[in-house]
């Protein structure tokens, strides 16, 4: 195998680039101290230096915009976070330059970043708040899976002397419509969407060259699932998305005995990245906004951790094994405490009919609830007239 399909797959926050060059600085702090009329010099040892990371990356293809847009969001948000290196894998860094970023017309459909991050400890001074602890675990299960994918798609290959290219070929071109097929179900742009199913056939049309690349294939894979967050819309409508993929399998036989390892393979990992993408995403502030109450983000709680707990159950390394045991900790706390802060609703029956300014008083002596009780619940028609008839949610005091 060559040696780049050793290199990690890089990204920041989850989310990923190409990387174009990436010189590191290493070294100690050193103080010189200069005397009058002394030629000589003494040099004090301070301690070994922070390694310093300078990344050249880009993005690039039809969706770049939207690749563009989400590392921009990423780097713009305070505090540490994990950068996957492609030589060095995980790192904690924090982001300690401006950001240069150039588009042009002779190079269009692509942006580049010049990026310099410097590591820091993962000391509890930095690493308290449990929404930048679950992302960092999420990031950490990302790097166990790829490594497990490659590493078993590897022995497959190597093992496989009857391998069936066309069985593989069959698997991806299966995952490619049912990504597709979701896509087409959401309130996007046009133009997003023909992008995208476009792209979708440039990969299956480049399948027979990837099959036997591990690590390109793994990208493109994760390429597929990532824009699902870019044209879902909502935070929620992408989150129905992924969990269409927590269980997912191919029910066509393969025509050949050795191919198995290889499907199982992307079918877990699929699987697995759907589930990482899901986690990273509820855990987020901007999906907490979009849930009702705290009963919705305990019963995501529950489902989350018994998949989670399944998949490290089922992991063939001790490193992903660890990594989802890791994310289940730092989700289920998350999400807990997010659910304390939330609001809960609740059931209501009205005995008679009234109307959402009326019911606003009602039960929370505040006419300025009316709006809330209205965007709660569709089936109010007239603010004037709720009839009894209706079943209502509404929010506790």
């Amino acid at each position: 195998m060559p040696w780049q399909d050793d290199l990690y797959n890089a990204s920041f926050r989850g989310v990923p680039f190409v990387v174009k060059a990436a010189p590191t600085t290493i070294g100690r702090r050193t103080v010189t101290h200069e005397f009058p009329n002394r030629p000589e010099v003494t040099v004090e040892d301070m301690g070994v230096l922070p390694d310093r990371f300078t990344v050249e990356a880009f993005v690039i293809g039809p969706q770049y915009l939207q690749a563009r847009d989400n590392l921009i969001a990423e780097l713009k948000i305070k505090g540490p976070g994990a950068l996957i290196h492609p030589y060095y894998g995980r790192r904690l860094v924090v982001l300690t330059a401006p950001v240069k970023i150039n588009e042009s017309v002779a190079e269009g459909g692509m942006a580049t970043f010049s990026l310099e991050f410097t590591e820091v400890g993962e000391s509890p001074a930095i690493a308290t708040d449990s929404s930048v602890l679950a992302q960092m675990a999420a990031d950490d299960a990302d790097l166990a899976a790829e490594m497990e994918f490659v590493a078993r798609y590897k022995a497959a290959l190597v093992k496989s002397n009857s391998f069936t290219l066309q069985d593989i070929m069959n698997l991806v071109q299966q995952f490619v419509d049912q990504i597709v097929n979701m896509v087409e179900g959401f309130l996007s742009f046009i133009d997003d969407i023909v992008n995208f199913v476009q792209s979708m056939v440039d990969l299956v049309n480049r399948l027979a060259d990837l099959i036997a690349l591990p690590g390109a294939l793994l990208q493109e894979l994760q390429g597929a699932l990532g824009q699902i967050m870019g044209l879902a819309g909502t935070l929620t409508a992408a989150f129905d998305s992924y969990g269409g993929l927590f269980d997912y399998s191919t029910d066509q036989p393969p025509n050949s005995s050795a191919t198995p390892a290889a499907s199982d393979a992307i079918c877990d990992y699929i699987q697995q990245a759907a589930l990482i993408n899901a986690s990273r995403l509820v855990t987020s502030d901007g999906f907490t906004a979009e849930i009702k109450g705290s009963k919705d983000l305990i019963k995501i709680r529950n489902e989350l951790s018994n998949r989670l707990g399944d998949q490290a159950a089922a992991a063939e390394t001790p490193q992903l094994y660890q990594a989802m045991i890791g994310l289940r900790a730092a989700l289920v706390d998350d999400l807990t405490q997010r659910a304390i802060l939330k609001p809960d609703y609740r059931e209501l029956a009205l005995g008679d009919s009234t109307t959402a300014l009326g019911l606003a008083y009602r039960l929370y002596d505040d006419l300025a609830r009316e709006q809330e009780i209205i965007s709660l619940n569709r089936t109010i028609m007239n603010p004037l007239m709720v009839p009894a008839a209706i079943p209502l949610e509404v929010l506790g005091r």
